[in-house]
């Protein structure tokens, strides 16, 4: 598996165990962030459905843990 598909069943697999977490009264998403230096951040949004602020959670140091081994999911 190359890194890209990694991320994505990386994240596929994030957004399944917060949304059986948070029930349906909840929003989950990945967000790709540009940071003012260019740099690409990749985020998780959870937003309540009768709420409008939405923190962003990054995730690429989660993710970075991930491949080397750590299990969290």
């Amino acid at each position: 598996m190359n890194y890209r598909n990694d991320f994505i069943y990386f994240t596929d697999k994030l957004i399944a165990r917060l949304k059986d977490y948070y029930g349906d009264n909840y929003s989950i998403s990945i967000s790709e962030i540009i940071k003012n230096n260019g740099q690409i951040k990749h985020s998780i949004l959870i937003r309540r459905e009768d709420e409008s602020l939405t923190p962003n959670i990054y995730i690429d140091d989660m993710y970075d843990s991930y491949l080397e081994g750590e299990t969290f999911l």
